[in-house]
């Protein structure tokens, strides 16, 4: 997120344009963001083991991806804001810091309810990767295009080293070592970057939104509690609704408080330029299907097909190999959708990459028991995702000023992480209905719906991205 509000002083760091100095910048943001993006993902095929381990049930075991996202959503723009004000080096440096020693506490957490306190913590580290990318952008001027390319590669890889490493680790040698593993990569790239990375000289004027950033994260935290308690105390429970009032009260305050703040957190007013407006519609489809997979696929893929009637019967190690490709073709699809948006429109691009992560769904609501099958839909869901992630903000951008294209992108952000939280938790919840009290495990039927959804939000939102309200074609 770049200094989007107030003036700011021009970096005039000397060194900014050296190719040596920025040729170390840049390794020491790829060291960076490989292991925040290895950290992020890991956990994804070690979640069962987690909830074996410390005796959770699936909706609560859910948390370990939901709670990271919702805290994320936050965080987000609360440290770009926060890089704009003080530096975005030193907010780098602090992501990462806090980023490797809530990995740590989870390595030797005694409980679910610490292990997820230190997730909620990591969600912090969210913001990890837009600062590498403002950093890159400003120690290479004239060669942006190279950094970002090669910051992007390198998420790329930590997500695929994340999802194998996390499920050889926690098939093998135990759920805890992921986390630890996390620890030391995350470590390393902060010392690499304490000494290495030179500090921006331009900040923002104005001041931090602490209202907005308490409000937007109660607000994201209480959903996600009043989702879970919907299937271990009904809907209509006084704590799921007292969670569900205090989500849309937080909500209604934050749109409140961001729309009469001088300085907000996330600049809302943008909302009414059409393009972003119609981004941020088929974001939340793009959000809710990938982060909803992480949580949906695994259990798919674990289930015992002699027992459930489909599923892989697989392990840890297994579904993280089965994960993947998702990576893959998301490391791939993004600069070829980068290619295309210079032929084509960005939404031409976002909408395709929205339809092909509906054929993953619907590949994957045939899928009772394919490993081939598993790995196409995989692979075709990380091509859409890869594809829609980068035209997205594309079309977000689009025909706006330079000064509300920043704030844009980081509504795009804190819309897809919280679509994501949400869906991931909703996925989860529907599995949970379908199971009922007595079985262990949901009917493919409950799968088939969540898939379902998945297919109907991604259709609706290719709709919206294609033809905006009033039909008129950009």
């Amino acid at each position: 997120m770049t200094a989007e509000r107030g003036q700011c002083v021009a970096d005039t760091g000397a060194g900014a344009a050296d190719p040596a100095r920025t040729r170390r910048v840049v390794a020491t943001l790829i060291v960076a963001v490989i292991g925040f993006a290895v950290q992020q993902t890991a956990v994804v095929p070690a979640i069962h083991d987690v909830q074996l381990d410390l005796h959770a049930s699936t909706e609560w075991a859910s948390w370990l991806v939901t709670v990271y996202l919702m805290v994320a959503t936050a965080a987000t723009p609360a440290f770009g804001r926060l890089g704009d004000l003080y530096g975005r080096r030193r907010m780098l440096l602090v992501g990462l810091a806090v980023f490797a020693v809530a990995s740590a506490g989870a390595a030797v957490a005694p409980n679910l309810p610490v292990l997820l306190a230190c997730r909620a913590v990591q969600g912090i580290g969210g913001a990890v990767y837009p600062l590498a990318l403002a950093l890159a952008r400003a120690a290479a001027p004239g060669r942006t295009t190279r950094a970002v390319s090669a910051l992007s590669a390198a998420f790329g890889i930590g997500t695929a080293v994340g999802f194998v490493g996390g499920g050889v680790l926690a098939q093998y040698v135990s759920w805890r070592a992921v986390f630890a593993g996390g620890a030391i990569l995350v470590a390393a790239g902060w010392a690499l970057a304490l000494p290495l990375l030179p500090e921006t000289r331009e900040r923002a004027a104005g001041r931090y939104d602490l209202i907005g950033t308490v409000l937007l994260g109660l607000a994201a935290i209480a959903l996600l509690g009043a989702l879970t308690l919907v299937v271990s105390l009904g809907a209509a429970a006084p704590a799921t609704l007292g969670l569900f009032a205090l989500a849309v009260l937080a909500a209604a305050g934050w749109v409140w408080r961001e729309r009469s703040a001088d300085d907000p957190l996330v600049d809302l007013h943008i909302l009414r330029h059409r393009p972003v407006a119609v981004a941020n519609l088929g974001t939340i489809a793009l959000g809710w299907a990938l982060f909803g997979s992480y949580l949906v696929i695994p259990q798919l893929a674990r289930a015992d097909p002699s027992a459930a009637g489909y599923g892989l019967g697989v392990d840890s190690a297994a579904i993280g190999l089965l994960m993947l490709p998702l990576a893959v073709g998301q490391t791939f699809a993004a600069p070829i959708a980068g290619v295309l948006e210079r032929r084509a429109r960005p939404r031409l691009v976002f909408a395709a990459g929205l339809l092909l992560v509906a054929i993953s769904a619907v590949l994957l609501a045939v899928d009772r028991s394919s490993v081939p099958l598993t790995l196409v839909a995989s692979l075709v869901l990380g091509l859409g995702a890869g594809a829609g992630l980068q035209a997205s903000s594309a079309v977000a951008t689009a025909g706006v000023s330079a000064d509300v294209a920043a704030a844009s992108t980081a509504l795009n952000s804190t819309v897809r992480r919280l679509a994501g939280g949400t869906g991931g938790q909703v996925g989860t919840i529907i599995l949970a209905t379908f199971a009922g009290s007595a079985a262990a495990t949901p009917p493919f039927r409950g799968y088939r719906v969540v898939f379902l959804v998945e297919v109907v939000l991604c259709l609706v939102g290719a709709a919206f991205v294609v033809r905006p309200a009033g039909g008129r074609r950009e």
